[in-house]
């Protein structure tokens, strides 16, 4: 076996994961909840959309002024190289657009800022979520969160220490629904479920930290493989697939490969070659390559300027090697700390093939980053460090000589086995110095070269010390990005003549970045209005009176309305320095108070009416960075925070002090409280933990450790932290249309956010404007309560402003500034999404034009529009502003997108949740904006729209909410774009599949689907197959609480409209089953009615079924039954005798007669309740009867034998063997004759039979008749008038017999 490897060892048996076999010959621990391979956990811990449930509409709106700091720790690219996303020091996420297009001007974009994590961002992956491109992101502190890429929403997200330890690698797994992460201190791996954000297994055989992490493919069998190395040298390899026990994996122990092995060895990277025929490993001292063979290392390459003799010699330190990746089978990518690159040629034509064959990398894990290098594992890499404090020693040395470049051209191998072709240098790429050119060495050993050696000044030398952020390599694309969030993209010609045939010997320019782009650009236009004006550091808004109050650096403070106001007030000098925060008193009928804080150790208080200076607290000796309130029954009682490291108590009733507590051993970290035993707890950066007394401000004693923890973890935090300040925002969103909360971080400007709760001011503005009209009604009325409601109406209507798409209609912008006296806001503000944790997704300045919003994605689309058209709908309550409504409906639906190129069509599985809301302004926006987009819809959009969902629909591993959303969704298309072919595609899935919703019986999800079953029954009507089990079930929904009871009830009667046959078989026979509780029973006999009310001409066939059931109810042996029912029966057969000319009763002898279709006579006995007498009195159908005055004549007319016939009973009418006779037969024919009366009708020559059509044409299709205009009515005891279409009348005069 070579120097370098172990044997190969086979798998433990009876893991999940197969793994490999330490070298002592101890089996791998594998402690697991889920198999890796299999499919992924049911989402039932993940709440399913809220159809039909009051949930809220907040439109965070974000007023900017200034760009956040971005200091790169974290950096990817997506596949398809258009978009880049970076984590940061702060915790933020940047999601921005890149365009390499040859031939075109390339761009970068920043789009969005998420806001989630607390802590930097150590890594980043890419993945799989509901089908869609995500990114997930994992922070120092062990939290996690799923972001996506379109829009930055937070899709999931966990809390701190998620991770047991800080996370320094993670990479996706091959199935792209999960990821591996490892982290500092750890020898665990743990497996993360990105759909639940569940740790699903963990990998615990490693004996020291594991540093490294690398996911692939097999191409012949799609094995999936993880590699992992610790910081002892070991590298793994691992087996995604459950079954295979027996499978030999391998072990690499670069520890033997590489003399005088330290931690500064440990593989910081590793990555196959595409061919699978060598591993690529990177340390901090060398980088290296192994063979997959047979595990073999061919050589081991130092970085340059790590030794201690080169930085003894003047050299400037590199920091060591950074990362590394294969840009294809022939070239290898190397960079160190600094961001240089170095692309080297290797030769890899003699190796044989990896055993499993040729991997398939799978993209989406982020590198190694700085924070990594700097912290993670600078305990155990004992030089890591060095660089930096060699630095700080050769300080003075270094500023009187000459700097010495180092040459970087030159390859110093540190390992290199015989007979192997040594790799050459290609390409240099630099993130410092882009100006100078460096020269190979002919034949590409060790050895000296024509380094550039100058006379260089000490910026150049600093800058060129400078440390990146994070860098990667995507195929040929290497990406830079430093801690100022510039970032740098070069594209590496791969095909390039001197790339594939380098001579050996020739100058190679350091190659340009492609393209350069900074996170800042994105608030260039804020920078520019705003560099006139101080820094604005501190921001507040008053949510009751929509004042926004700022603070700035040169200790001026301004107030403004909002959302425009042309003359803000500033006032200047408010403080001696820097303003650090502002807080107002609660909304009170007493005045309101401003409190700021600022690094002149002051805290003042100003009356915001006048701005007057009331009060000012002058007890700290260092900058007053925080205050806030304390929660609960002391919420006039504050708290503020000093660098001097102490904590003050003040009252807001009396602007006294009440306490200062401290000096503290060390910086102030954490405040907490008890508020039941009156102690508050200050936690500072040491970990100590300091009680003190409210109520005397006494100093109780200081823990720590577990003590420390333990009573931290029971208490209440206080702080003006935004994660808290957004959880209240759920908690009042029902009863504020509006609240805000800041955002900030260190020196970065403020990020001042206000929410906008759609429903809460659709609900207020209904409420003042019917109040309004109300007190305007009232005579004695006061005016100045009229003057308030006018007053906070219009405030309510000014949030209006931050929807309307300015500027981009020429003919809405005038109806709102005169019909609406609205402007288009002012400061700069953007939109933005709010997730998952509340997290938020905030669209850059630069991207946030009015169209921005509605070209970044369908989410953000969805809420814009929805906002937009349900909250003018409720502005219509103020009256007279219908057209302007109409307009901006038909904009956003229709014209926005056939004329704005990049135009996102709405999220529909958005709308779906809101299109069964309590609030009705929602509900019919969220309908009409759905069927709006999907009736203009181009074919090309339309069709792709279809096939996402369907694609969905037809996955082998398909959670409840994605089968829910995308069943919901195509039902409402397809019943809303029914002249499209894709209806007879899937109309036959998507009826079972919502039967299979409804079956459940409960739930919002069942709502829904109840609705659309009836709604589009005609188009799946063929998929259901038991249909009276599906009647039964929803006859069985009726009965349930609203909005489901009404919702069944409605779809009932649709389809009974549709099949009412089938319709009254059910009902008819759950009225008449003798297990039927009465109250089904009563419910059936509503049902019944309600159909004949709706459709009666539908019931006509089957009249005799509907009532043979009714009137069972009125058994006079179940007399129980019969009084619950009798009031419910009555209406119904009340209903009948006046819908339907054949149906009359007589109230005397309580007999209810029915003329069929078939031209039968069907006589009821009420009192019995059973059919009394029946005789034929036509052919054919009988179009009305009715009883004279006595009830001994019956007469019945036929409308298509046009003829009277008055039947008579004999003298024992009302015994049980009565029989009737017709005494008259009277022809409706028109005729000449006096006497108005015609003969009866001659017979008819019989005729042949007409041939009967194919099963297939419509003229099969039975003729469903209908309920004609007629009247037959006894006007006396022997008169009886027809009437025909209100017009025609015919009287006949019947002699008494």
């Amino acid at each position: 076996m070579s120097n370098g490897a172990t044997s190969l060892l086979s798998g433990s048996s009876g893991n999940i994961m197969t793994s490999p076999i330490m070298n002592n010959g101890s089996s791998a621990n594998l402690s697991t909840s889920q198999s890796i391979s299999s499919p992924i956990p049911s989402l039932s811990s993940i709440p399913l959309p809220s159809f039909g449930k009051s949930s809220d509409i907040l439109v965070p709106v974000v007023l900017w002024c200034g760009s956040p700091t971005h200091w790169i720790t974290s950096i990817i690219i997506t596949p398809d190289k258009k978009t880049i996303i970076t984590g940061s020091q702060s915790g933020h996420l940047s999601i921005s657009s890149i365009s390499l297009d040859q031939g075109k001007e390339n761009q970068f974009t920043p789009k969005i800022l998420a806001i989630g994590h607390e802590n930097p961002i150590t890594c980043l992956a890419l993945g799989e979520f509901e089908r869609k491109e995500v990114v997930i992101s994992a922070a120092t502190d062990g939290s996690m969160a799923v972001w996506s890429i379109t829009d930055g929403l937070c899709l999931l997200s966990t809390v701190s220490h998620f991770l047991s330890f800080s996370p320094t690698q993670m990479t996706i797994l091959p199935n792209r629904k999960q990821v591996a992460v490892c982290g500092k201190g750890s020898n665990s791996i743990f497996i993360v479920d990105i759909h639940s954000l569940r740790i699903v297994s963990t990998i615990t055989d490693h004996m020291d930290w594991v540093t490294s992490l690398f996911s692939c493919t097999m191409q012949q069998d799609n094995t999936s493989m993880l590699l992992s190395g610790s910081l002892d040298g070991i590298i793994r390899f691992w087996l995604l697939r459950a079954g295979d026990q027996d499978m030999p994996l391998q072990v690499i122990d670069s520890r033997s490969s590489i003399p005088n092995y330290t931690l500064d060895d440990a593989p910081l990277s590793i990555k196959f070659s595409p061919n699978g025929k060598s591993l690529l490993v990177v340390s901090k001292n060398n980088w290296s390559i192994f063979t997959t063979q047979n595990s073999r290392l061919l050589y081991s390459i130092r970085c340059p300027c790590t030794t201690l003799e080169e930085k003894l010699s003047g050299l400037p330190t590199s920091g060591g090697w950074f990362g590394g990746a294969f840009v294809d089978n022939t070239m290898v990518l190397v960079w160190n700390k600094e961001g240089r690159g170095f692309l080297y040629k290797v030769d890899q034509s003699d190796l044989k093939s990896f055993s499993l064959g040729d991997p398939l990398p799978i993209e989406g894990s982020s590198p190694i980053n700085s924070t990594l290098l700097s912290s993670s594992l600078s305990k155990s890499y004992g030089s890591l460090s060095s660089s930096q404090s060699f630095l700080n020693k050769t300080t003075d040395t270094i500023n009187n000589s000459n700097i010495i470049t180092p040459d970087y051209s030159a390859i110093n191998f540190t390992y290199q086995a015989p007979g192997i072709q040594t790799p050459q240098l290609l390409l240099t790429f630099s993130s410092n110095d882009s100006n100078k050119t460096l020269s190979p060495t002919s034949n590409g050993l060790n050895g000296t070269t024509a380094a550039a050696t100058s006379n260089t000044t000490r910026n150049n030398y600093n800058e060129s010390l400078q440390k990146i952020g994070a860098a990667t390599c995507f195929g040929n694309i290497f990406i830079v990005g430093d801690p100022n969030g510039h970032i740098k993209i070069w594209v590496i010609p791969v095909n390039s003549e001197q790339l594939l045939n380098p001579q050996p010997g020739k100058r190679m320019p350091l190659r340009e970045p492609n393209l350069q782009g900074s996170i800042s650009d994105g608030w260039k236009s804020v920078e520019n209005k705003t560099k006139m004006r101080s820094k604005v550091t501190a921001s507040l808004v008053l949510d009751d009176s929509m004042i926004l109050i700022r603070g700035y650096e040169d200790g001026s403070i301004s107030t403004s309305k909002l959302p425009s106001d042309l003359f803000p007030k500033i006032y200047p000098a408010s403080h001696n320095s820097k303003v650090n925060y502002l807080m107002s008193s609660p909304p009170s009928n007493q005045k309101r108070l401003l409190f700021s804080a600022s690094n002149d150790c002051t805290i003042k208080v100003w009356d915001l009416s006048t701005f007057k200076l009331l009060h000012t607290f002058s007890h700290h000796t260092g900058p007053v960075y925080s205050i806030f309130s304390l929660p609960h029954s002391r919420r006039n009682t504050f708290i503020s925070i000093s660098e001097d490291k102490t904590i003050g108590m003040y009252s807001m009733e009396d602007l006294s002090c009440k306490h200062m507590f401290g000096v503290h051993s060390s910086s102030i970290s954490k405040v907490y409280w008890k508020n039941e035993q009156g102690y508050l707890m200050v936690e500072t950066i040491d970990g100590s933990v300091s009680i003190w007394e409210i109520g005397s401000g006494e100093l109780e004693g200081v823990v720590y450790g577990q003590n420390a923890k333990d009573i931290l973890d029971n208490s209440e935090l206080l702080s003006n932290n935004w994660k808290q300040q957004e959880s209240k925002i759920h908690l009042s969103g029902l009863h504020y249309p509006n609240k805000s909360l800041v955002y900030t971080h260190k020196n970065d400007p403020p990020i001042q956010t206000l929410f906008l709760n759609i429903k809460a001011i659709s609900n207020e503005i209904t409420v003042l404007s019917e109040q309004r009209n109300k007190d305007s009604l009232n005579p004695n009325g006061s005016s100045g309560v009229n003057g308030s409601l006018t007053k906070d109406l219009n405030q309510l209507v000014s949030i209006f402003s931050y929807l309307i798409p300015w500027n981009m209609d020429r003919n809405l912008d005038p109806l709102f500034s005169k019909d609406f006296q609205l402007r288009a806001p002012l400061p700069d503000f953007s939109f933005g999404l709010l997730g998952h944790g509340g997290n938020m997704s905030l669209l850059t300045p630069m991207v946030s034009s009015s169209a921005g919003k509605v070209q970044c994605s369908e989410t953000l689309t969805a809420q814009t529009t929805l906002a937009a058209i349900s909250l003018g709908r409720s502005i219509l309550r103020v009256g007279g502003m219908e057209n302007i409504i109409v307009q901006l409906t038909n904009f956003y639906c229709a014209t926005l997108p056939e004329s704005l190129q990049g135009y996102v069509y709405p999220d529909f599985s958005y709308l779906a949740q809101y299109c069964q809301d309590v609030n009705d302004d929602v509900m019919v926006s969220a309908r009409s904006i759905f069927r709006t987009s999907i009736e203009k819809m181009p074919s090309s959009a339309f069709k792709n729209i279809v096939n996402s969902y369907c694609d969905v629909l037809n996955a082998d591993c398909l959670g409840p909410l994605e089968r829910a959303r995308a069943i919901i969704v195509l039902a409402i298309i397809t019943s809303n774009r029914t002249n499209t072919d894709f209806n007879t595609a899937f109309s036959a899935k998507i009826g079972s599949e919502l039967q299979r919703m409804i079956y459940k019986g409960s739930g919002n999800l069942t709502i829904i689907a109840v609705e659309l079953l009836g709604k589009g029954f005609q188009l799946w009507k063929d998929s259901i197959k038991d249909l009276p089990g599906l009647l039964k079930c929803l006859f069985a929904l009726t009965m349930q609480a609203d909005p489901l009871a009404s919702t069944a009830k409605n779809t009932l009667l649709l389809i009974g409209s549709a099949d009412p046959k089938t319709f009254i078989q059910v009902i008819g026979d759950e009225i008449s089953n003798e297990s039927t509780n009465t109250t089904c029973k009563v419910h059936g006999i509503v049902l019944i009615g309600s159909l004949i009310k709706k459709d009666p001409d539908c019931v006509l066939p089957f009249l005799p079924r509907a009532i043979d059931s009714i009137i069972k109810s009125l058994d006079p042996h179940a007399l129980v039954l019969r009084e619950a029912c009798i009031r419910q029966t009555t209406a119904v057969l009340h209903l009948m005798v006046n819908k339907y000319p054949m149906v009359s009763f007589h109230h005397d002898t309580q007999r209810l007669v029915l003329g069929t279709l078939d031209g039968l006579v069907v006589i009821y006995d009420l009192k019995t309740a059973t059919r009394w007498h029946r005789f034929e009195s036509f052919k054919s159908l009988i179009t009305a009867v009715t009883f004279n005055e006595n009830g001994k004549m019956l007469a019945c007319y036929s409308s298509k034998e046009n003829e009277i016939k008055i039947w008579q009973a004999n003298t024992n009418f009302f015994g049980f063997n009565s029989q009737f006779s017709c005494i008259r037969t009277v022809s409706t024919i028109p005729s000449e004759k006096s006497n108005g009366f015609s003969p009866p009708p001659q017979p008819q020559p019989k005729t042949l039979p007409v041939p009967q059509q194919p099963l297939n044409q419509s003229s099969t299709r039975p003729i469903i008749p209908k309920i004609e205009n007629v009247k037959l009515v006894w006007q006396s005891q022997n008169t009886l008038v027809l009437t025909k279409d209100d017009t025609n009348t015919l009287t006949l005069n019947i002699p008494s017999h």
